[in-house]
C-alpha cells in the first residue's frame, strides 16, 4: 500500500513503542537513497533488537523495521559518518509524525562533550520526489541534509543545509485536518464540498476521490476511493455527484476520523 498519511501516523506509532528508549548502535548507508539504523532496547522482558530502513528514494520512498542488514559499502558516505558521529550510543526517547503529514521524527537525546551533546532530531521527510532525511541540532538548526538545498537569494523554496533553521516542508491546501473535528461536523465539511463541485468551483469535471482528497488532510488516493465505495459512491464519478450521497460519506469519514484518533489501525 501506498505510504499516506495514515499509514505514516500507524508507522510512527509502532516506531514510537518499539524503538522509545533503545539506543542506537550502529548506522549504515547501503545505497544513496537508503538509510539502516541497528538499534538495542532492554526491559523488563529482555533484550530487543531493531534495525530501522529508511529509503528516500522518489519511486521507492518508505520507512520500517526490518530483520537484518543490506549489503553495505566499506566507506560509508559522508551523510553516514555525520549521523554516526551525532547519533551512535544515543538513546532514542520517542518517534512521532508532524501533524498529519507523511513526515516522521525520531528523537534522540545524547550526553557526552557540549557540542555533541542534547536532544537531536531524526527528520524523515518522506514525501515522494522529494523524500529527504534531514538531522536537526539541540538549537533547531539543521546540521546536514541527505540532499541539501540552498535556494539562490529571492528564489522561493526552502533551504536545507548545514547552518540554517530547520523549516518542514509546507503543508497542502486541504481545508480540514482528518484527526480533528471540524465545525459543524463531517457533515458540513461534505455539504460544503457538494455546492461547491455543484457549482464547478475547484474542478466539478474532476473526479470525486480527487476533490475528496484535496478538501481532507490525510487522504491519500487511495484510502480517499476507499472512502467513496464504502459511501457507495463511484470514486471516478464527477464530484458533482457527491450531492447525492452526501450523508452515507459524512458518516464514512466521521467513522475514519474515530479511527485514526484511536489509533485503531
Amino acid at each position: 500500500m501506498p505510504l499516506d498519511a495514515l499509514v505514516a501516523r500507524a508507522v510512527a506509532r509502532e516506531l514510537d513503542a518499539r524503538l522509545s528508549g533503545a539506543r542506537i548502535s550502529r548506522i549504515f548507508q547501503p545505497r544513496a537513497t537508503a538509510l539502516e539504523l541497528e538499534c538495542y532496547r532492554r526491559d523488563e522482558a529482555g533484550g530487543h533488537e531493531y534495525c530501522l530502513f529508511v529509503s528516500v528514494a522518489p519511486d521507492d520512498f518508505r520507512c520500517h523495521l526490518v530483520e537484518g542488514l543490506e549489503p553495505h559499502p566499506p566507506a560509508p558516505p559522508a551523510f553516514c559518518m555525520l549521523l554516526r558521529k551525532y547519533l551512535e550510543g544515543a538513546r532514542v526517547t520517542g518517534a512521532g509524525q508532524r501533524g498529519l503529514d507523511r513526515i516522521l521524527e525520531l528523537r534522540v537525546a545524547r550526553s557526552g562533550p557540549q557540542n555533541h551533546c542534547g536532544e537531536f532530531t531524526l527528520v524523515l521527510e518522506l514525501t515522494g520526489r522529494h523524500s529527504n532525511v534531514v538531522l536537526v541540532g539541540p538549537d533547531g538548526r539543521v546540521l546536514d541534509a541527505l540532499r541539501r538545498a540552498r535556494p539562490a537569494p529571492g528564489e522561493p523554496g526552502r533551504g536545507l543545509a548545514p547552518g540554517l533553521e530547520y523549516e518542514a516542508p509546507a503543508a497542502g491546501p486541504a481545508a480540514v485536518r482528518l484527526d480533528e473535528t471540524p465545525a459543524g461536523g463531517w457533515e458540513a465539511v461534505v455539504a460544503r464540498l457538494a455546492d461547491e463541485a455543484s457549482r464547478g468551483e475547484g474542478g466539478e469535471r474532476g473526479p470525486a476521490w480527487r476533490r475528496l482528497m484535496e478538501t481532507v488532510e490525510g487522504l491519500g488516493p487511495v484510502v480517499a476511493r476507499e472512502v467513496l465505495h464504502r459511501s457507495g459512491l463511484a470514486p471516478d464519478a464527477p464530484a458533482g455527484e457527491l450531492s447525492g450521497r452526501a450523508a452515507p460519506l459524512a458518516r464514512t469519514l466521521s467513522e475514519l476520523a474515530e479511527q485514526v484518533r484511536a489509533a485503531a489501525f
